[in-house]
């Protein structure tokens, strides 16, 4: 049949969809049939599948694989003979026989190669066994069954017999009473099983079972179900005509045979009233029919699904990436509002804070002006005076002022002001309570879609296991396949692409990896072969490791079949790395198989796995070991995911860190944390289930000195001398990780990076933070990992101890929170919120970090929780503790000793200057200021602090160089 070219994409792509199914329905079939021979209806599901399937690839033109379905399905209808008995050795045919078919079709719809004549040998040496053990009963007349009927014969008497029947019965049934209907329809019906069971035609048989059962269930609707029925028959009647034999009843008519109740009393009907069964429609009351609507079909052929079958519907897998992805961009958009949220609730408080100081000197400038009203006895002019107002005086009568009118407003207008924060505090508490609500449903909604585009990967692998207890009878070779990480989920789309390349590497396992028993023996081995599959997710890849315990790769045999194939040239074979010979096994075709077997030199090599899984952008790695064993990892990418993260600040930068990688997170005590000759270590107080064992360390690693990415945050920690640590468990070894400050854990949406962005091992993708800055995702164990991989690596080659290069900033340190940050924070101390404004914008430009404050009070309260400041920039004139007294306290102060202090003042006097440098000012500049003298001093101020702290490091360094560990 030649396919119009407009027509022909379309149904291509219907092909592809279809055709998977189909082949799975035949194998899960075979595989049932395995437990139980004697299950017709298997057998019969298998026969309509490859009968599908030869329709469609004769549509196609594929003579070959059409021939191998006609074969297939007539194997399969011999199976139906009573004294056929099925054994090991026909099992492992079907199998066999199937293969054949799923081979080359995968093969179209995977773009993977075949090699037609070794597909069309391999088909006629299987397809010949299989007619050879099932000759007697393909052959002989006597073992003709009534499935064998050809479909010409079927529509002969469809067309002869059911049709003239119809139209009997339906005349019959409007001059007929309701006893006489239920009479008339069933014998109809009890024929047309018949019928049905003669042929073989499953959904008219079902069709006339479920008009028995009706009649049964509600015989005071012999009206209704004699209409619903006589459509069903017409329309499976005109389907069969047109080629489709799997037209099954309507959902009115299956309901009425499924259900049972007590209707209400139908009057008497009279002859004079019975009308034709067309008019039964709009004369019969809907009342007593227990359905809502009665589905019609057309009489084009096609048939309505069973209706016992779940409701499911094909999406694009396109659309559901896109509704992966606004889910995700619905959770990220839900942390920024979380976020927000939690900013207008802070600020709120702080309104309300400043409120209450207003209010506060309201009053007091209220008990202020109190004792001016007695002191100048103010009266207030009052034209009406004479008439309306004696003479009082002031102890009598209080007479206000403007100012006191004024003064009085203000009071008002305060309580007015604390009523609307109060009715916004309400608002943004309602605020809150619909962002929980939202949270509670955007869970639900991504819950719902992982349900609908995800199962587990059991459902995948576990099929694997009866495939193989099949080659293992088949071959006499016994193996123990282990599968771990069934529950791990996986998109539904990408583990219907990985069942094919699975099964290819078992086989390969099987045939080529494990040996035989008499060898195993050789080799001190377990006669038992082993194959582990692991599936497990890294980062955003899902991995899934085929393991065999068999002899490895044999690379002479690669090298010399490539060198036949041309694929490799003999001069340059030698030269070859074991890698580069590896790559060979997915070449189209190769294969070292040295004969055609059931096994091997199908025509399908290793290829097939290479093709599926760069469909779904995934990759196959070969690790092999001669006598010991091959390992076949596959990676496959995963467009976003959403993690548990925990977001934390190492340095100037932030890093988010899986969750799911971090054992624990503990904040030392003082008495912890020791130094040995390679760095800090951390001593856990033991308890019982603890992973250590007594006098065992760990090692201490600092985030920001291992990591260089620059990502700075606006925010500085709250510091202090101990440090948050991150406990992380690699390869059954703890470690731990030091950062500067935890942030926040929350859910967050983990992006991977495209193919141009060349990340490490050990990150994993990006995600965008609430307030909207990108940072890097790290597994905490591939980083311990990658670092302690370069340590081995130098050990190995220079034979020293660690590397210092990798790990730079790793010194013994006493406070290792006093380490020099990439960004100085300069604190400014101004009465003037535009002189302040105006330096943050200069320092910002030029780097630095700012932190405001008003006065040197409240710059003292800031220093007590804020230890990381570099320099202070001070003014002089300023309420409450003004900038002379503020460089007294410091002064005082050891540790407000060590920050350099400039000052920037108006005041121009030499007097001034002397003083304040004095009192222990580094510099002293004068108002209005050059930008560029003020970073200069700025600049040189810092340079001269940072020769000092390296002084004072080495010389700490060389006090620690020769201690012990001590408790």
């Amino acid at each position: 049949m030649n396919i119009n070219p407009d027509y022909q994409t379309e149904l291509y792509h219907h092909f592809s969809l279809e055709v998977p199914e189909l082949l799975s329905t035949i194998e899960q079939a075979l595989l049932n049939l395995q437990a139980q021979q004697s299950n017709l209806d298997q057998v019969r599901t298998m026969m309509r599948a490859t009968h599908t399937i030869k329709s469609i690839t004769a549509t196609f033109g594929w003579e070959t694989i059409k021939n191998i379905a006609h074969t297939l399905e007539d194997v399969f209808r011999s199976i139906c003979q009573p004294n056929v008995v099925i054994d090991s050795e026909m099992k492992a045919l079907f199998f066999e026989g199937y293969e054949c078919l799923r081979d080359p079709l995968m093969a179209e719809i995977t773009g993977s190669h075949v090699e037609p004549q070794q597909l069309e040998e391999r088909s006629k040496l299987i397809l010949s066994r299989l007619q050879e053990k099932f000759k007697d009963f393909l052959l002989t007349p006597e073992s003709s069954t009534p499935s064998e009927i050809s479909f010409e014969n079927i529509q002969i008497i469809f067309e002869g017999s059911i049709a003239p029947e119809l139209e009997k019965t339906a005349q019959n049934i409007v001059n007929a009473k309701p006893k006489d209907i239920i009479t008339l329809l069933r014998n109809l019906a009890q024929k047309f099983v018949g019928y049905a069971q003669a042929i073989e035609l499953p959904g008219f048989l079902a069709i006339a079972q479920a008009t028995i059962a009706a009649l049964d269930n509600h015989p005071r609707q012999a009206r209704t179900i004699a209409r619903l029925a006589l459509e069903d028959f017409r329309s499976c009647h005109a389907a069969i005509l047109c080629g489709n034999t799997l037209y099954y009843p309507s959902s009115a008519l299956q309901q009425l045979a499924e259900l049972k109740f007590v209707s209400v009393e139908e009057e008497e009907i009279t002859h004079n009233e019975l009308v034709a069964i067309d008019d039964f429609e709009s004369n019969t009351s809907t009342d007593s029919i227990p359905i809502a609507s009665t589905t019609h079909f057309s009489s084009s052929g096609f048939d309505p699904p069973p209706t016992n079958l779940p409701k499911i519907v094909r999406v694009n897998v396109e659309h559901l990436e896109q509704l992966n992805y606004l889910n995700a961009e619905l959770l990220t958009n839900q942390n920024r509002q979380f976020l927000q949220d939690g900013k207008m609730r802070s600020s709120l408080r702080k309104v309300f804070s400043r409120l209450r100081q207003f209010q506060q000197i309201l009053g007091n400038l209220q008990d202020c002006s109190n004792p001016l009203l007695l002191e100048y006895g103010v009266q207030r002019k009052n034209p009406f005076g004479s008439v309306y107002s004696p003479s009082f005086d002031t102890l009598e009568l209080d007479s206000y002022s403007q100012f006191h009118e004024l003064l009085h407003t203000l009071v008002e207008e305060s309580a007015y002001l604390e009523q609307e924060i109060d009715h916004i505090e309400q608002l943004s508490r309602q605020k809150t309570h619909l962002l929980n609500k939202q949270q509670k449903l955007v869970t639900k909604s991504r819950d719902v879609l992982l349900d609908a585009r995800m199962l587990p990967l059991g459902s995948v692998l576990n099929r694997l296991h009866p495939v193989l207890e099949q080659l293992q009878t088949s071959h006499k070779k016994l193996i123990n396949l282990t599968i771990k990480g069934n529950e791990v989920l996986v998109d539904k789309a990408i583990a219907e692409r990985l069942y094919e390349p699975l099964l290819h590497l078992v086989r390969n396992a099987f045939d080529h990896g494990i040996e035989s028993a008499e060898v195993r023996q050789q080799r001190g081995k377990l006669v038992q072969g082993k194959i582990e599959i692991r599936a497990y997710y890294r980062g955003t890849k899902l991995l899934i490791d085929v393991q065999d315990d068999g002899q490895g790769l044999d690379f002479d045999a690669i090298r010399n079949k490539a060198i036949q194939c041309g694929l490799i040239a003999a001069q340059t074979a030698n030269s070859k790395s074991e890698s580069q010979l590896a790559e060979l096994l997915f070449e189209p075709g190769f294969s070292t198989a040295k004969q055609i077997s059931d096994l091997s030199g199908r025509g399908v090599g290793l290829d097939v796995v290479r093709v599926q899984l760069q469909a779904i952008q995934g990759k196959v790695a070969v690790n092999t070991e001669v006598k010991k064993g091959t390992t076949f990892t596959l990676q496959i990418p995963l467009n976003l995911s959403i993690d548990k993260l925990l977001v934390c600040q190492a340095g100037e930068k932030v890093y988010a860190l899986s969750a799911d990688t971090i054992d624990q997170i503990l904040l030392p005590k003082p008495g912890q944390i020791h130094y040995s000759e390679h760095g800090r270590v951390l001593r856990l107080n033991l308890t019982s289930g603890s992973q250590l064992e007594q006098g065992e360390l760990i090692p201490i690693y600092r985030l920001s000195s291992i990591l260089d990415y620059s990502r700075g945050v606006g925010e500085k920690g709250s510091g202090g001398n101990t440090l948050p640590l991150l406990i992380v468990s690699s390869h059954h070894q703890l470690q731990a990780l030091e950062v500067d400050r935890i942030i926040w854990e929350q859910e967050l949406v983990v992006r991977p990076f495209g193919k141009l962005v060349s990340t490490p091992s050990y990150v994993y993708g990006g995600t965008i933070l609430a307030d909207g800055r990108l940072t890097l995702v790290i597994n905490g164990a591939t980083l311990l990992d990658f670092i302690l991989n370069k340590q081995m690596q130098v050990m190995e080659s220079q034979k020293t101890g660690l590397i210092r290069s990798i790990q730079p900033a790793l010194p013994r340190l006493a406070e290792p929170s006093k380490i020099e940050s990439s960004k100085p924070t300069i604190m400014i101390i101004d009465d003037s919120i535009t002189l302040r404004q105006a330096l943050v914008l200069t320092l910002q430009k030029a780097g630095y970090q700012s932190l405001q404050t008003r006065d040197g009070y409240e710059a003292n309260a800031i220093l007590k929780t804020e230890p990381k400041v570099d320099l202070i920039i001070c003014d002089i004139e300023m309420p409450r503790m003004n900038g002379f007294e503020f460089l007294t306290h410091c002064i005082s102060d050891d540790r407000l000793s060590q920050i350099p202090i400039l000052i920037l003042s108006s005041r121009t006097a030499l007097k001034h200057r002397q003083f304040a440098l004095k009192l222990g000012a580094t510099a002293y500049l004068t108002k209005p200021y050059s930008e560029q003298q003020l970073l200069s001093t700025i600049s040189q101020i810092l340079s001269e602090l940072g020769k000092q702290k390296n002084h004072d490091l080495s010389t700490r360094l060389r006090e620690y160089s020769h201690e012990d560990i001590t408790d």
